[in-house]
């Protein structure tokens, strides 16, 4: 699946768990083709969430610290759930059909 950060093309993929460190990763763009943001098929509800969130971060503010991106991609998932925005039910990495 294509998505769009801040104006850069990305490829966003599900893959299996041995693939990826943690949870997921990104690659930026080459200058050639679109970055690519890929995360672990086995993850579902908030692990999802915050894990989208935390790569997303890394696509759009490569500069960010390590702990920084962690700490906004924990906090956020939370808050998103907190306002019962989110149904984390339905957040699942195999369902969203991403590879």
């Amino acid at each position: 699946m294509m998505i769009n950060v801040n104006g850069s093309s990305f490829r966003l993929e599900a893959v299996p768990q041995h693939v990826v460190d943690a949870y997921g990763d990104c690659e930026l763009s080459d200058g050639v083709g679109p970055g690519v943001i890929r995360v672990s098929e086995d993850i579902i509800g908030e692990a999802l969430l915050d894990t989208l969130i935390h790569e997303y971060t890394h696509a759009d503010m490569d500069f960010l610290s390590e702990p920084f991106v962690e700490r906004h991609g924990k906090g956020l998932a939370r808050f998103l759930m907190q306002l019962g925005l989110i149904d984390i039910s339905k957040l699942n990495a195999r369902a969203l059909r991403l590879k």
